[in-house]
């Protein structure tokens, strides 16, 4: 070999993946926010808040969880509560609809 060590293809996989994921959650935070905006400056920061304190709150938690308790099993809980919230929050919306009530 000329000295240079190629990287996994399994390694590149995963970061691409990670890439594209990361820039969809970046693209869907900024839309929230863009779309919560046509609403006020209230809702706006509302909307903001929601995306980033549970993300902070459960980001220390989780991680002191972790840290006692399996990480995988921390991560598959954390899944399964998003899925589950997202469903209730999703048939909320569905019954009471879309538009801000302020």
């Amino acid at each position: 070999m000329n000295g240079k060590a190629r990287l996994p293809p399994s390694y590149l996989l995963w970061l691409a993946g990670i890439l594209a994921s990361l820039a969809g959650n970046a693209v869907f935070y900024f839309a929230l926010g863009w779309a919560a905006s046509e609403h006020g400056g209230a809702v706006a920061g509302l909307v903001l808040s929601a995306i980033t304190l549970p993300r902070v709150l459960l980001l220390l938690v989780g991680g002191a969880v972790s840290d006692r308790v399996s990480a995988r099993r921390v991560l598959i809980a954390g899944d399964a509560g998003m899925l589950v919230f997202s469903l209730v929050l999703a048939a909320v919306a569905y019954h009471v609809g879309p538009r801000p009530r302020c």
